[in-house]
């Protein structure tokens, strides 16, 4: 008997060979039916461009956990709500998410205020699931939901993104003296407003406007000629992608030409270049990330987290086209949370231990949570960086690289070599 028992030891040794890629602790994943992740996206509505470049990402993620983790692929039910861009709608998609499908761990949302209306339900939830937020900017969120063991956000604060734009105008040769700000009439806009408010006027920048514009609008002709009555150095204007084209189209009909037409993010984003061509030449903005940044690949989910250069290669092959700032984040945000849960079980305490520790490098850069300036204790997000759109592609501008820009633009008619 004892000769037996040996020989099935030795079994078992020789069928779990040393190194196995499936953790000890797996078996707690392999108990359960299902492992139920809840998605909000804004796939339909004004947002439902930057709501497919987050689905893009989800979609890349869910496909490199079937590969790298097949245990906990095969257990995910992702379910995906559509906000339809309305705040109400999302709060609905979260509430389903939450009492009726019972989700483990949360992931998405884009603007503030769905991710904000999103969020709300979770404060009732005894338990509410792991959430790793891509987007949202807005402070509310922040002193809201920030102190939360369960909420992890990824997105950069809009505070980020003034004080990083001020720095900019500032680290000009000629810094521009007088700024017209126009900004849509929501808690995205007009939070950003009031940290303009704030940071620019303390360095010298004369703000000779501000003024709300409805999100959604088709005619901003009387506004951009309001503007040009001013005749500032600068145009700030903050919006999403809809919005900001009609902007770019009707200021050339109005003829406004000021030394810099600059916006937060939306100038960057894929879909509004396809919709205004050369318009963009010389147009400003903030982002996140842009497709010419040459991270290298993380040592530790090296398949998993590749180089930018191999994200977008895999992103082109799939999609023909370079992703989204907004891609990176989504497809990082469920890969991480895969990673948690094939190396420590679905234990919540530890899974956020484990997000807690992450310090890797990812195809949007060096990636770890740490605490925000308004004391978000898991904030991964913390620089921006400013580019200028050139000859069909945008250009890295700040920091460090400011003898590319270009400064006063042209005005129009003259902004293109013919």
């Amino acid at each position: 008997m004892k000769n037996l028992k040996r020989f099935f030891v030795c079994l078992i040794i020789i069928v779990l060979p040393i190194g196995s890629s499936i953790p000890a602790h797996s078996a707690d994943i392999l108990k359960v039916s299902k492992i139920k992740i809840g998605c909000f996206l804004d796939l339909t509505g004004t947002l439902a461009q930057i709501g497919a470049y987050g689905k893009h990402g989800f979609d890349m993620a869910l496909d490199q956990i079937k590969k790298e983790y097949p245990n906990v692929a095969n257990k995910i039910e992702f379910i995906v709500e559509d906000t339809k861009s309305v705040p109400s709608e999302a709060r609905s998609c979260t509430e389903k998410l939450v009492y009726k499908d019972n989700v483990f761990a949360l992931v998405g949302g884009y603007a503030s205020a769905t991710v904000y209306a999103g969020l709300v339900p979770l404060k009732t939830v005894k338990e509410p699931p792991i959430s790793i937020i891509s987007g949202g900017t807005i402070e509310r969120i922040e002193q809201e939901f920030g102190q939360y063991k369960w909420f992890f956000h990824i997105f950069t604060w809009m505070y980020t993104y003034q004080r990083n734009i001020r720095d900019f105008l500032l680290s000009m040769k000629e810094p521009p003296k007088t700024i017209f700000v126009a900004y849509e009439d929501t808690d995205f806009g007009t939070g950003h407003a009031r940290f303009i408010r704030k940071y620019f006027p303390e360095k010298g920048f004369n703000i000779v406007g501000m003024e709300a514009f409805k999100m959604g609008a088709t005619d901003f002709t009387p506004l951009l000629t309001k503007v040009k009555t001013y005749n500032p150095d600068v145009f700030y204007f903050i919006g999403y992608g809809g919005d900001v084209i009609q902007i770019t189209k009707q200021s050339q009909e109005v003829n406004l030409n000021p030394k810099m037409f600059l916006n937060l993010v939306a100038i960057m984003a894929p879909s509004y270049i396809d919709a205004v061509g050369e318009d963009a030449q010389y147009f400003v903005g903030n982002q996140t990330w842009e497709a010419s940044a040459t991270f290298p690949a993380s040592k530790r989910y090296p398949d998993g987290l590749p180089s930018t250069e191999e994200f977008i290669k895999r992103y082109y092959q799939r999609y023909k086209g370079n992703p989204e700032a907004y891609t990176i984040m989504t497809y990082v945000s469920l890969y991480i949370l895969a990673a948690a849960i094939n190396e420590v079980g679905l234990d919540r305490d530890k899974i956020i231990d484990y997000l807690e520790k992450i310090d890797t490098m990812t195809p949007m850069g060096p990636f770890k949570f740490k605490e925000s300036e308004l004391g978000c204790i898991h904030q991964a997000l913390h620089d921006m960086i400013v580019l200028q759109y050139q000859n069909g592609k945008p250009v890295w501008i700040y920091p460090g690289r400011m003898d590319r820009l270009v400064y006063p633009s042209p005005p129009w008619g003259k902004k293109w070599k013919k």
